[in-house]
């Protein structure tokens, strides 16, 4: 009841300043609270011909079409909002995400290569690198970022077994870059915690691809469709 109240005070108010972007954004949130995905859509939309900068507008439009399968509608927005926030690997890794499921494996694998470039550390662009390669043929290549990917699991298995003090004094090794103080942070952070909306497996599952079906590709698949619903949870519709 007090939702629809607001969505009626929102609606007026509207009506009086029709080009107000934060007004519409937030009628957007409302109609999505709502389960009205269309409403929320439409005024999420005009929102963004307003102000083009706001991001929780624009996540939820490239999750919108995510969720539709529209990804060439998707690509804009994220591609938005690696502009925005250049140094969110996560805008990055849904754009490459978007050409992979379009099938434009080529642009993709650029995509996931600039990332590993960018971002040593990321597991997910690896994982991705894998698969993409594994299924182009490419099997040598294929190897050397599973050994890649292998040798990270094993860095990262061991830094959430660290003290805060070790920590540290890898940071200090390694040169103590700033996108390495954030990651060990967060560790140190989330030791003994639950596991965190990025690590639940809630969204759906990779679709069949023409992989090997031997074991080995089968775990592929599974860290594929894991890394991709992990992405998918990063973007959750505000309001739902």
């Amino acid at each position: 009841m007090g939702d629809s109240n607001t969505i009626d005070w929102y609606t007026r108010l509207i009506g009086r300043v029709p080009t107000d972007p934060g007004a519409l954004a937030s009628l957007g949130k409302l109609f999505a609270r709502e389960r009205d995905q269309s409403q929320a859509y439409h005024y999420f939309l005009e929102s963004y011909r307003y102000y083009q900068v706001n991001m929780d507008v624009i996540s939820w439009l490239g999750a919108y079409f995510v969720q539709n399968e529209v990804y060439d509608k998707a690509l804009q927005f994220f591609e938005r909002a690696s502009q925005i926030e250049p140094t969110d690997k996560k805008w990055q890794l849904m754009t490459a995400s978007c050409y992979r499921r379009r099938g434009e494996y080529a642009q993709a694998k650029r995509l996931y290569e600039d990332i590993h470039r960018r971002y040593p550390d990321d597991l997910e662009s690896l994982t991705f690198l894998v698969a993409i390669c594994k299924d182009a043929g490419l099997i040598e290549e294929s190897n050397n970022w599973l050994r890649e990917s292998r040798k990270l699991e094993q860095k990262i298995a061991e830094q959430k077994s660290m003290s805060p003090e070790q920590l540290l004094a890898q940071q200090e090794n390694d040169g103590g870059d700033e996108d390495g103080f954030r990651r060990d942070d967060e560790v140190v952070r989330n030791r003994g915690a639950g596991p965190t909306a990025r690590q639940q497996d809630r969204s759906p599952t990779e679709p069949k691809n023409s992989f090997n079906k031997s074991n080995s590709m089968k775990d592929d698949k599974k860290k594929v469709a894991k890394a991709d619903s992990d992405n998918e949870d990063d973007i959750a519709l505000p309001g739902t």
